[in-house]
């Protein structure tokens, strides 16, 4: 029989309060649930004790369980990731092992290719302008800027009007075979520059040797400028200077200047 600890009246095991003094069990005394777990941890420990100490028991699958408990998922990942099933049935496959003896290659020489007649490309180094626009703050409009490369620059032609009869000069020291000419026409720095300025509609092409042709050139949209219209001659041409003259143009929408990105010999 269990006491009230307030009054210390008899109580049964099933009494929730004390007959006598109404103390209620919880606040005086253990509550059952904590006698029913030390029960059972005694009892467990005790089964615990009898499997592991009885020599009669095989405890070899125990322990394998227990083990498996106690290891990680193999298919996760140290971060908890799961790893699809076909990556965990590959194996790494170690590099085979070979021999330095049996795979030595002696180095071949390169048979060296003859040298190709025409297939220098043309150079002209010097060019000039009859005109050019004047620099503003950073930016300038020179004609080596149609050499760069670069079709953020440009040369603008420098007189009032939109300079028909003004020329670009290309000239070398020795001659240059020339077949294609390859014009970047416009200010091609953004499209807002392009249909601002102006563009060549037809340019005259003389050489050294005095010979002349005419050309004129398709109205094009600024990403077809960008890719750059060829003139292909009808015959390769020797000669040290190449002079581009304006004989038209496609008028600017706000400036009166005619420009020309870029060109390329070949």
């Amino acid at each position: 029989m269990l006491s009230c600890k307030n009054c210390g009246a008899q109580m049964s095991g099933t009494d929730l309060i004390c007959k006598k003094c109404g103390t209620p069990w919880g606040k005086t005394h253990k509550s059952r649930i904590h006698i029913y777990i030390s029960v059972f941890l005694i009892l467990l420990a005790g089964a615990i004790s009898y499997i592991y100490f009885n020599p009669n028991i095989d405890k070899t699958k125990l322990l394998e369980s227990f083990a498996a408990l106690m290891q990680k998922n193999p298919t996760e990942t140290e971060n908890n990731t799961p790893v699809s099933p076909e990556e965990s049935q590959q194996a790494p496959v170690p590099p085979e092992e070979t021999s330095p003896e049996n795979n030595a290659v002696e180095p071949v020489e390169p048979t060296p290719e003859p040298p190709v007649e025409g297939n220098t490309p043309p150079v002209f180094p010097w060019v000039s302008a009859s005109s050019s626009l004047k620099s503003q703050g950073k930016f300038s409009y020179t004609p080596d800027l149609t050499l760069d490369e670069k079709m953020e620059t440009a040369w603008l032609e420098g007189v009032s009007g939109n300079g028909i009869g003004e020329y670009l000069l290309y000239s070398a020291e020795t001659d240059q075979k020339v077949s294609e000419i390859v014009l970047y026409n416009g200010y091609l720095k953004n499209s807002t520059t392009y249909i601002n300025n102006g563009r060549f509609k037809s340019i005259s092409i003389e050489f050294s040797d005095g010979t002349i042709i005419t050309k004129e050139i398709p109205k094009q949209t600024y990403n077809e400028s960008l890719k750059g219209y060829p003139i292909t001659l009808e015959e390769p041409i020797n000669t040290t200077s190449i002079k581009i003259t304006i004989l038209d143009v496609y008028q600017g929408s706000y400036y009166t200047d005619t420009a020309l990105s870029g060109i390329s010999f070949h």
